[in-house]
């Protein structure tokens, strides 16, 4: 059942990558690409109070260590919050602490913000709930990174070495083979977790729906 899941899911991260979003987004100026980053962003500043609602709404306890786990990994202990590494990041960009201060989610984003709570509410089967995370949260925000990365370095000269928050991001959220980052702390709750077909059907339509919603906010600026 895992490697069936599997291959789903790397057909919808090909088709995501295909969307023509990301066959435009070099030629948008650099004000578009930047409102890119803030609406994206959005997210970040609700990811952890989401992580939150989705372990309160979870049964299993494996299910509540994973997502735990994600959690510690987004707001380190001694460590600047991700959150704070991101507004360095636009900072070393030009992108001015006013700036950042007044952007305001669209109501595309907000849209797309109350759908991902939905999805985690306890009226969901932890399976559903478990991907939901990995697949909006983690597989396709890696997406995100991998296409926006090579933009920033082109536009602002963001540097490897220098970059707190896209750099790390697009390392650490890419699901590449599935052994390593976050994508791979799911890998055995949701092995555990398919164990027929109807599980296995439940977590396809969770990762379909987390991949609409994706689409979504991306395609708000086609």
């Amino acid at each position: 059942m895992w490697s069936t899941y599997d291959a789903y899911e790397n057909e919808l991260v090909a088709a995501y990558k295909k969307l023509p979003v990301w066959e435009h987004i070099s030629s948008f100026d650099n004000a578009l690409f930047i409102n890119v980053l803030l609406q994206l962003g959005e997210i970040g500043t609700i990811f952890l109070d989401w992580l939150k609602t989705a372990e309160i709404n979870v049964r299993s306890e494996r299910c509540k260590r994973a997502l735990r786990a994600i959690a510690q990994m987004e707001q380190p202990v001694g460590a600047p919050t991700h959150q704070e590494d991101r507004i360095a990041d636009l900072r070393l960009i030009g992108v001015s602490d006013a700036v950042f201060c007044q952007s305001k989610p669209s109501d595309v984003t907000r849209d797309v913000v109350r759908s991902i709570f939905e999805r985690v509410s306890d009226t969901h089967e932890d399976i559903s709930i478990l991907v939901t995370v990995r697949m909006f949260g983690e597989v396709l925000a890696g997406e995100n990174f991998a296409r926006l990365w090579p933009e920033l370095e082109r536009r602002f000269g963001l540097a490897e070495a220098t970059s707190r928050f896209y750099w790390p991001h697009y390392i650490h959220d890419s699901k590449g083979d599935g052994s390593t980052g976050h994508v791979a702390v799911f890998n055995h709750a949701l092995q555990e977790m398919l164990a027929n077909a109807e599980r296995l059907r439940l977590a396809k339509e969770a990762a379909h729906e987390a991949w609409l919603l994706r689409k979504q906010l991306i395609e708000q600026f086609r």
